[in-house]
């Protein structure tokens, strides 16, 4: 189903605007929940703010590895980032409530995190620049086949930043994960067609030169880094307009339908989807 008229969005977008009670309207690479599971993607703030989200582990990751001395040009030892961690770590969750998943605990997850860093830091490639981590963004959503401008912004974060040895810009999306990624995964993923959009948008690099890679953490006894290079085109900037503009219906519309899955069986918001009628 394609988009709706110009006039019809425009006047819907406007009535959305006026509802929105946070400030100017937004559309955050994190609503993607929206197409996956409506309810979970209500549930977590697209139209309510309320319940605390899972344990940010990959962020904390991120975080730890890159702004402990990788920005500034120095290599850290693998003691020091571990270390790091360890106090960021302590400090989110005396401070915050986490829900943490059946079998994890903040012990075991701490572990865990020292094992990934450990195979982070093994991993670091020579003569690789980093150019921006968790680097903001703030674009319009613009349908590059017609000019039509939603009457949103794109909002995010690109997770890291790099310039390889020939210069050119590589955006990264450091996951972790049960187990590697499918190429299926890769290929139709929506962060990375955000992440093109979004560094086309602010021209950050020529289109034609920029790389795209998912760097997967394994969440395994033996935890192993998998990095997936792919590709965006201009049809994939098309097909994001597209699909945002009618997640954005299906909001105004108060269409939050639950989508059982995989992605059930840690949800906080299970109470919800079960008393949905």
């Amino acid at each position: 189903m394609g988009p709706r008229s110009r006039g019809h969005r425009r006047k819907r977008n406007k009535a959305q605007r006026k509802r929105n009670a946070f400030g100017p309207a937004r559309t955050h690479p994190a609503d993607r929940t929206g197409p996956r599971c409506p309810i979970r993607s209500n549930a977590r703030g697209v139209t309510a703010r309320g319940d605390v989200a899972a344990t940010p582990l990959a962020s904390l990751l991120l975080f730890t590895f890159l702004f402990h001395g990788r920005t500034d040009g120095t290599a850290p030892s693998l003691a020091d980032v571990q270390a790091f961690f360890e106090a960021y770590w302590q400090l989110e969750t005396n401070n915050r409530p986490i829900r943490f998943g059946e079998k994890d605990t903040k012990e075991s997850l701490l572990d865990l995190a020292g094992r990934m860093l450990a195979v982070l830091h093994r991993n670091q490639e020579p003569g690789i620049e980093i150019v921006g981590v968790e680097q903001p963004f703030d674009v319009p959503l613009i349908d590059l086949d017609t000019g039509e401008v939603l009457d949103r912004a794109l909002v995010g974060t690109l997770d890291l930043i790099e310039r390889d040895a020939e210069g050119r810009i590589v955006v990264v999306d450091l996951k972790t994960s049960a187990r590697k990624y499918t190429s299926l995964q890769t290929e139709a993923s929506l962060q990375l067609s955000v992440y093109r959009y979004a560094t086309a948008m602010n021209g950050l690099a020529d289109q034609e030169d920029l790389r795209l890679r998912f760097d997967v953490l394994t969440k395994t006894k033996q935890p192993e880094l998998c990095r997936y290079w792919t590709q965006r085109d201009r049809g994939a900037s098309v097909r994001l307009f597209r699909l945002v503009a009618e997640v954005l219906h299906a909001i105004e519309a108060g269409v939050f339908h639950p989508n059982p899955g995989w992605q059930c069986k840690d949800c906080p918001f299970q109470s919800r989807c079960w008393a949905w009628r």
